[in-house]
């Protein structure tokens, strides 16, 4: 569910101070959170803005310029969400949107494609615009998804299949084993490991109260395939994400580290690390900024 984590909360308020003076819109974003709640703030804000002052045109150039505004490591969550919002400049066509995203840096290209083929799923957006409908999430919408995606190729690709897990992990109720066997539809490896990583991530945010060493293992258990390495990329996936859904679920990675094999427990602690770390980074950058 939506409220599971802090992301809905986050682009309410955001959305609802923007609302209030539309034209401290650059202001908020230099100052809000912009790597937490999963981009939550962020995005809420860059809504309230583009519906105050319609005429603004999204574009490679002004989506650079808009993201550099971000002082914390959030230019990638900024980027995701200025993909949302690029099918509604394009007036609903994709491949237009697609375009502009090449535009950019690589360093945010990625995300700007996730959130335009995720926009095509959650339709928010284009529905606000009176572009689109909301679909169902079922087994009709997932095949036109899975044909969009078939469409492309390199990263467009990798991130149109990385987004249609918001289907598939709905369809598979936290079955592991059958995402990873509908991520397997991907044309590439690497959009079939992109698909899987990312819809672990919803089943591990869904009751992380009752994540421990046997139900974690057994969700990345189809991804990893016996191998070392992949073993360690879902870990870190799910540590990650539990970190960035919401400051509640700070303390169970700490007590999941201490559960795990002995194999993995650096490497768990190594990331837990590098998270608070990079959080720490960032609170510090905003608080000297104001």
């Amino acid at each position: 569910p939506k409220a599971r984590d802090c992301h809905l909360i986050a682009h309410r308020m955001s959305e609802a101070e923007v609302k209030k003076n539309p034209q401290t819109w650059k202001e908020f974003l230099g100052k809000a959170p912009a790597d937490q709640c999963i981009g939550g703030f962020i995005h809420g804000a860059l809504e309230a803005y583009q519906k105050s002052n319609p005429s603004l045109e999204f574009n490679a150039k002004t989506i650079e310029e808009i993201c550099s505004l971000t002082k914390t490591k959030g230019k990638s969550y900024c980027s995701h969400m200025m993909g949302h919002l690029l099918p509604v400049e394009t007036v609903g066509n994709f491949k237009k949107a697609v375009d502009i995203c090449y535009g950019l840096l690589k360093e945010i290209q990625f995300n700007c494609f996730t959130g335009i083929f995720m926009e095509n799923i959650t339709r928010d957006n284009l529905e606000d615009h009176g572009l689109a409908k909301h679909i169902p999430y079922n087994e009709e919408s997932t095949r036109g998804q899975e044909k969009l995606c078939r469409q492309y190729t390199g990263e467009p690709a990798r991130a149109c299949w990385q987004e249609i897990t918001h289907y598939y992990q709905r369809l598979e109720l936290g079955n592991p084993k059958g995402l990873f066997a509908r991520c397997s539809r991907a044309n590439a490896q690497d959009g079939r490991d992109s698909c899987f990583l990312h819809g672990i991530t919803f089943m591990a945010g869904a009751d992380p109260i009752e994540l421990n060493n046997n139900n974690m293992f057994s969700l990345c258990e189809p991804f990893a395939l016996r191998q070392k390495r992949r073993m360690e990329q879902c870990t870190n996936t799910i540590i990650h994400v539990l970190f960035n859904s919401s400051p509640k679920f700070e303390e169970r990675v700490e007590e999941l580290c201490s559960d795990i094999p002995l194999e993995l427990k650096e490497l768990c602690s190594k990331t837990t690390v590098e998270v608070k770390n990079n959080k720490l980074e960032s609170q510090n950058i905003e608080s000297n900024s104001q």
